[in-house]
């Protein structure tokens, strides 16, 4: 399996921003700690916007009827806390902007809340998703200051970056890379003349936007001379064939391979990638506490027979021990 990463990103907001412009938000349910839907109704239809921070698939995706089969959602009678702040905040709320900020793994929503008094007060829902360090935090555009977070992050987890209410929302810090877009082909080989690594290696440790996923699809199936425009190429978004591998371990925007099956768009692609792995770690997980709950289960019955057993064989004895005494009973008068 491969991380989410900020092209991939980018390409899928290229698609979503406008089915959403405008919309506005109906209703927010929380399904776990670190997943959540938004109901959101835009141009006379309904979407279904699924966030998930789980730090193995974090992403995000507008659900498709497959794609929410897969994730086997169920959503708790009684919601979190986090939840109760965003739909006191953003139910009913219409959506303003939908941005990225350059290069990061984050989406924006950005909207209008009213107070108590019936002044404007602009807010923005960050997603962060960024692997481990993945976070969903609702912040005040105007004092940027903090009013949740799905989880807060103390000082003890993280020196460079306190996340909690009350708190100034920062971005996280910036990576020391190159922007390709900015760079000429003359350049960039002048660049390649002193890789000390492999190409896939140096080009994501250099390059923004390049997983290292996306780095090794294109150095196995381009012509080092031809890497350079084929790069400019994807990180413009244009041509992408997305696709996920039969096997379903990897995605890419690039379909190279015979043995994948392809997607319409960048998004149903997010959709089915991640909602297969999460619909194969459930039940990985319920397979593991069935098998916990039978073999606890055969565990007791197990127990219980061998105290039958035994209580049986005490029977047997017991039994046999009465017909010894009856018979010496019934002849205590031979006994001299």
């Amino acid at each position: 399996m491969i991380n989410f990463d900020s092209l991939t990103l980018k390409a899928q907001l290229k698609e979503i921003v406008p089915l959403l412009k405008d919309g506005r938000v109906q209703k927010i349910q929380q399904i776990s700690r670190r997943e959540l839907l938004f109901y959101i109704r835009s141009a006379g239809k309904s979407h279904k916007f699924y966030i998930s921070i789980f730090p193995s698939y974090a992403h995000c995706a507008l659900l498709s009827q497959k794609g929410e089969e897969l994730r086997l959602i169920e959503v708790p009678q009684k919601p979190p806390m986090f939840c109760m702040l965003l739909r006191k905040y953003m139910e009913g709320a219409k959506i303003n902007k939908i941005l990225q900020p350059e290069h990061e793994r984050i989406i924006e929503f950005c909207f209008d809340a009213y107070n108590e008094l019936g002044a404007r007060t602009p807010l923005i829902l960050a997603i962060e998703l960024m692997g481990k360090h993945s976070n969903i935090i609702l912040y005040n555009y105007d004092t940027n200051v903090i009013l949740g977070c799905a989880h807060n992050i103390s000082p003890e987890k993280s020196r460079e970056r306190e996340l909690a209410g009350t708190l100034p929302y920062i971005y996280p810090p910036k990576q020391k890379k190159l922007d390709l877009l900015k760079l000429s082909q003359s350049e960039f080989y002048d660049m390649a003349k002193s890789i000390d690594t492999s190409i896939s290696e140096w080009l994501n440790y250099n390059f923004f936007d390049i997983s290292m996923a996306l780095a090794i699809d294109v150095c196995n199936n381009i012509d080092f001379y031809k890497i350079y425009d084929k790069l400019q190429e994807i990180l413009r978004l244009e041509n992408l064939s997305p696709c996920i591998s039969n096997s379903r371990d990897i995605y890419s925007l690039l379909s190279f391979d015979k043995k994948t099956e392809s997607f319409n768009s960048v998004n149903e692609m997010v959709d089915i990638y991640f909602g297969t792995h999460i619909y194969i770690d459930k039940i990985r997980k319920f397979k593991t506490e069935l098998f916990s709950a039978v073999n606890k289960e055969l565990k007791r019955i197990n127990n219980n027979m061998k105290k039958l057993r035994s209580a049986m064989e005490n029977q047997e004895k017991a039994e046999n021990y009465r017909q010894i005494a009856d018979t010496l009973m019934a002849n205590l008068y031979n006994i001299k």
